[in-house]
């Protein structure tokens, strides 16, 4: 692959997720995720095992069995959703991994600037990732809704003084 200049990297995992490996616990698994209920959603998912958009009430415990066990078609859903003039993709994972091939399933778009961001990064405070991340959108001209996520006691609040700092 590394030849033919596709990106490839060892992930560091303990199994080998969406292989024929994941046939000896995929029962064990539907068994701990039966009693999740999907719901409809209003926002659109795309599943890279599907390779299309599904509804949300599809994601059972079925679909998490075959997820775990099927291949991916992770390149074919990103060339759905730019398609679809979906513009922002955040990997949401507690440290990126998926950054570099999403960057190469767009490198050829034609339409609109593309935004990719990671939600975490395992070196990095939680709170301050997030963060950067809500300031860097912010910066790019996303709204970004206060709510929960920047909300404080006020008596937490320190008043800073209006003449420059001296040493």
């Amino acid at each position: 692959l590394e030849e033919n200049k596709i990106f490839v990297t060892l992930v560091k995992v303990d199994v080998v997720s969406h292989s024929p490996q994941m046939v000896l616990i995929k029962d064990e698994l539907i068994e701990k995720v039966k009693n999740i209920k999907p719901q409809d959603s209003n926002i659109d998912q795309y599943s890279s095992v599907k390779g299309k958009k599904i509804e949300g009430k599809e994601f059972g415990a079925d679909y998490w069995g075959d997820n775990l066990r099927q291949g991916v078609k992770f390149s074919t859903v990103m060339d759905k959703l730019v398609e679809n003039e979906y513009t922002l993709f955040v990997e949401v994972s507690p440290h990126p991994v998926l950054k570099t091939p999403m960057w190469e399933c767009v490198a050829n778009n034609e339409g609109g600037k593309i935004e990719i961001i990671n939600s975490l990064h395992r070196e990095y405070s939680e709170f301050t990732e997030i963060q950067k991340n809500l300031a860097y959108l912010f910066e790019q001209g996303y709204s970004i809704t206060n709510g929960e996520f920047f909300k404080f006691d006020r008596k937490d609040e320190v008043k800073l003084p209006s003449y420059p700092f001296q040493r």
